[in-house]
């Protein structure tokens, strides 16, 4: 895993067409902006399992703070998830 310092208006470039702008800084939140190409999709971990979960209907991930990423059986998950952007 690479880890950069950025300050408040600073950008990272992943493969020269994502960039990532931190935004802002509160207390332990860090707000980022990121600007992609439309056919790439951007989702927070969370939402990205949740999606996939949609998908497969067999596994939940769990992300805990403390001991980091754990996984646990679950039943088929139905519903729907929304998310918004601006690119």
């Amino acid at each position: 895993m690479l880890v950069l310092a950025r300050k408040i208006g600073e950008t990272i470039i992943v493969n020269s067409n994502i960039r990532i702008t931190v935004v802002d800084i509160r207390g332990g939140h860090v707000r980022l902006g990121i600007a992609a190409p439309e056919e790439v999709t951007v989702d927070r971990l969370e939402v990205h399992e949740k999606r996939k979960n949609l998908l497969t209907g067999s596994t939940e991930v769990l992300v805990d703070g403390e001991s980091g990423i754990s996984t646990q059986k679950r039943g088929t998950t139905r519903g729907s998830i929304t998310t918004s952007s601006s690119r």
